[in-house]
């Protein structure tokens, strides 16, 4: 932020600035050094300038640092002179990473045929730092398929935004407001009259407003008095959802000392005005360091504040920064990690909840230019290998400040690309630029699937309460006054359902025409909303059930047995149990759930309170007359009543479990919907590890083919979480609409299902 800003103040004002006929070498340096001390670069650059120009001979580390500078500002064709006398002199040799300077910059004015020279010069000298080799053979290898790059990235439009927003200074950071308009940040100048001196106030940045009007956007506005405080540059800002909190940052203006940035908080009052800002504390805004480019993402149980700074435990340079924001305050600031970070600058996040992806600029990881910017699926430390956004979006000069707007197909970023508008030399001011996806492009829609807390899946559970079970009539073990059965339900589910066709003949015999068709329906329609549907919840209970257990809670579940009223109570009642029994038999077969069934290997354990209940809840309309088969034995009213009911979840702590658990989302499906035109869907599906042990997750796989699935990261640390990342195209969900993923881990396999309708 400060070299977005502060290096541009300063850019038009020196030019018109008068000095002494007589050269003042001296003067110059202290000057140079003054306003380089003080963040002032361009000022800086004008007197290191004036030097030159009165004693060109200099060292090679005054031209060096001078390129430095002049790069530092985008004075790239000055930069690229003077890196280019470094290269040809003798002390080459002591700094070879020169070429690689050289490099960034030719890069910078799309001199790409003299980068890939300046990079292979630089391989030559086989240095020690194998950071810095790397790096250099990345970029070497995309600058060799630059044109491969550009011819492979059109599939965005990409336009200058309007001039109600776009002016001669400097424009980033433009947010769309659907119903207000389009906010933005600008340095301007502060007065219309020509200035004389170098003065750091001339310019300053502050956050405008064009406003929407019934002929397009409006003239631009700045914001209130308390935003925009004339003591201070007010620069990067976010919103959060309802537009009731505003984040921007400050940087005090000084002549004589170069204040760093920091972050600060206003809200919005019911008078539609906004409150005398607030300074966020220490934990934000770390002492002797700057904190700027706030943004704000909003979850159900927190908020999380990325944020950008240079403080100690970075990586180098700029970083990016997180802090998650409860009723309590600010958590800890931590740093996103080096695959997002790096040795040079990294800024102006942005996270995009629906595509779960970070958007950010950095000026190292490789790319086109200066800044670039690239996008990251992840969130919190954990995060993919970053992707730069290609052109049209990137391009030789600076990028920065992507937006999305709320359609997720266009926004805002600014740019200081050739053909923005500029007060004085090319590439000194950015433009707010507009991007759309072209039409013609794969549509794609992004949802996350949030895993619950132990709370929330016990009420959860709960409000599934009751699942019921079905079953043919006298099964499980037909014609027995037993209580008890060696099947279990799936057993019995099967062969139930081996029996449709049956149903359909029976139910539907003896009519005609739409009666018949209709009976058939209704067959089907309780067959797969009744019979399928309660095994799905079984599924779904059952994951739930165990990681209950494994956090080491004594659960109870009460499961009520029912018959049809076709025999008499007794054996209605056994027939109950029977039934009850095939439940139990199954849960036992689970053999993740067999140590919570003995009782002499785990101090908590699974219980069952049965509660048979015959025939004497069936509903009067049932037949009981064994002669009439259609109505007491294959009618829906008949199929209602041959069932179990897992009543009531109780649990209650026993002991703590030190063992690795997965908490998933509420259901352990993941529905996708269709929505006309969409191509590919992208599900982010939270995985929570609730143990005191590291959980490992060895391989995930589905069974249908086509659909992608890529982890985070394979190991999720005690009380941590990660997300699976899972790619389901259309054409691939209209022909497999159900499927199953399978997690496979150090403690348990977990099945999710995929469900397309």
């Amino acid at each position: 932020m400060n070299k977005i800003i502060i290096h541009l103040f300063l850019l038009y004002s020196i030019i018109s600035c008068g000095y002494a006929q007589q050269p003042n070498v001296a003067g110059y340096w202290k000057s140079a050094q003054f306003h380089e001390h003080t963040g002032n670069i361009p000022a800086a650059v004008y007197y290191y300038n004036e030097i030159l120009k009165h004693q060109p001979e200099q060292s090679i580390s005054f031209y060096y640092h001078y390129a430095n500078l002049c790069k530092t500002i985008n004075q790239y064709h000055t930069a690229i002179l003077y890196f280019e006398k470094v290269c040809s002199s003798d002390s080459i040799s002591c700094m070879p990473q020169v070429w690689i300077d050289l490099a960034m910059s030719q890069k910078n004015i799309a001199d790409y045929n003299h980068a890939i020279h300046s990079l292979e010069q630089y391989l030559q000298y086989h240095t020690s730092d194998k950071a810095l080799n790397e790096r250099c053979k990345k970029e070497l290898n995309f600058l060799q398929h630059i044109h491969e790059h550009i011819n492979d990235s059109a599939w965005i439009n990409v336009e200058k935004a309007s001039t109600k927003i776009n002016g001669e200074y400097s424009e980033y950071n433009a947010i769309q407001d659907d119903e207000y308009g389009i906010y933005f940040s600008s340095i301007r100048p502060q007065s219309t009259s020509n200035y004389n001196n170098l003065l750091d106030d001339y310019f300053i940045s502050k956050i405008y407003l064009a406003p929407y009007s019934s002929r397009g956007l409006g003239e631009s506005y700045s914001l209130s008095k308390h935003i925009n405080n004339e003591k201070y540059h007010t620069g990067d800002f976010c919103f959060d959802t309802d537009k009731k909190r505003l984040f921007f940052c400050r940087k005090r203006i000084s002549e004589s000392k170069n204040y760093p940035w920091s972050i600060w908080m206003s809200t919005l009052n019911d008078n539609g005005e906004w409150s005398k800002p607030e300074k966020l504390n220490s934990i934000v805004n770390a002492g002797n360091s700057s904190n700027c480019s706030p943004h704000l993402v909003e979850t159900p149980d927190f908020d999380i504040l990325y944020f950008v700074s240079d403080r100690q435990g970075g990586f180098g340079g700029n970083d990016i920064w997180y802090t998650t924001v409860t009723d309590k305050g600010f958590s800890p600031a931590v740093n996103i990690g080096p695959t997002i970070n790096t040795g040079g600058d990294e800024g102006s996040p942005y996270y995009n909840n629906k595509q779960h992806r970070l958007y950010f600029h950095s000026d190292y990881h490789v790319g086109y230019g200066g800044s670039d910017i690239f996008y990251a699926e992840g969130e919190f430390s954990s995060w993919t290998t970053p992707v730069n956004m290609g052109y049209p979006i990137n391009s030789p000069a600076n990028e920065s400040h992507i937006k999305f707007n709320n359609d997720d197909s266009s926004g805002y970023f600014a740019t200081n690309r050739k053909g923005s508008l500029l007060q004085s030399e090319e590439n000194c001011c950015k433009d707010i630029y507009c991007f759309d996806i072209k039409p013609d492009t794969l549509i794609q829609h992004y949802d996350t699937i949030w895993a619950i807390t132990l709370r929330q899946l016990k009420d959860t559970i709960q409000q599934l309460l009751p699942i019921s079970l079905y079953f043919h009539n006298d099964e499980p073990d037909p014609k027995t006054t037993a209580t008890t059965t060696s099947l279990d339900y799936l057993t019995t589910l099967t062969q139930y359902k081996n029996k449709l066709e049956l149903y359909r003949y029976e139910y539907s015999k003896g009519l005609k025409d739409k009666e018949k068709s209709q009976a058939i329906d209704d067959i089907n329609h309780f067959f797969t909303n009744k019979v399928d549907y309660g095994m799905m919840l079984l599924d779904q209970i059952k994951q739930w059930l165990l990681v209950d257990l494994q956090c080491g809670n004594n659960v109870y579940l009460t499961v009520k047995g029912f018959a049809s009223p076709l025999f008499s109570d007794t054996y209605n009642t056994n027939l109950s149990l029977r039934r009850i029994v095939s439940f139990k038999n199954y849960i036992a077969l689970q053999p993740e759930f067999a140590p919570y069934l003995d009782t002499n290997t785990h101090s908590n354990h699974l219980y069952f309170i049965d509660e048979p209940k015959g025939k004497s809840m069936a509903q009067k309309y049932v037949s009981n007359n064994p002669n009439d088969k259609r109505n007491s034995i294959y009618s829906i009213a008949a199929a209602m009543e041959r069932r179990i009911q897992i009543e009531k979840y109780e649990s209650s702590p026993s002991s703590y479990s030190q063992e690795a658990s997965i908490l998933l989302p509420a259901a352990n499906n993941i529905v996708v919907k269709k929505i006309k035109n969409v191509d590919i869907y992208h599900y982010y599906f939270e995985l929570k590890n609730i143990g005191e042990k590291t959980l490992n997750i060895d391989d995930t796989e589905c069974d249908i083919d086509g659909i992608k699935i890529e982890m985070s990261q394979s190991e999720i640390p005690a009380q941590e979480h990660t997300f699976m990342h899972i790619i389901c195209p259309s054409r691939t969900l209209n022909e497999h609409p159900n499927g199953k993923i399978s997690i496979h881990s150090n403690n348990k396999t977990i099945h999710i299902n995929v469900l397309y309708f």
